[in-house]
């Protein structure tokens, strides 16, 4: 089990939050990732934020800290992030990145996304169970996507189509 970190990288007037969209299971995501060993959840933030976005990143507070209900990792540490400099860009791991209004997110999204957009524009700071982290919950709100499922399948099995 890893740690691992999510950050929300608001725009300048803090009314649209920056998400990537997955290349090997295409929904929309906080830019994020694992903890490389040796490196702090905030030194890991700001690195998985240049490399899925391009854009070098400040941290400005610490969200929260989510522990899921499955083992898809141990810990999740959620940042929110400004932007220093840089340039969107695409990369191996991201196909699209775009600005969205915080209530108007697109689809699809993992399940506990919705909530923790909510905890990102609030001013606390969380550390909870994450409520829709299970892989059932993951799943069910994919059935109606039958493709996302067969690559998330496929890139368990160390497969990584990339489109």
């Amino acid at each position: 089990m890893h740690e691992s970190v999510l950050v929300a990288i608001f725009d300048k007037k803090r009314q649209k939050v920056l998400l990537t969209k997955r290349r090997d299971v295409p929904v929309w995501v906080f830019p994020g990732g694992r903890i490389e060993p040796g490196e702090t959840p905030e030194q890991s933030a700001i690195r998985e934020s240049l490399e899925e976005t391009g854009y070098k990143v400040e941290i400005v507070r610490k969200i929260g800290t989510y522990t899921p209900r499955n083992r898809l990792s141990k810990y999740t540490h959620f940042f929110e992030a400004r932007i220093v400099s840089g340039e969107p860009q695409t990369t191996n791991e991201t196909q699209d990145l775009g600005f969205f209004s915080t209530d108007a997110l697109p689809y699809p999204l993992p399940p506990p996304y919705e909530i923790m957009a909510e905890h990102a524009l609030s001013h606390e700071t969380y550390e909870m169970e994450i409520p829709n982290s299970s892989y059932w919950i993951f799943f069910k709100s994919l059935l109606k996507r039958p493709d996302l499922i067969a690559r998330f399948l496929l890139m368990k099995m160390g497969i990584h189509l990339n489109s």
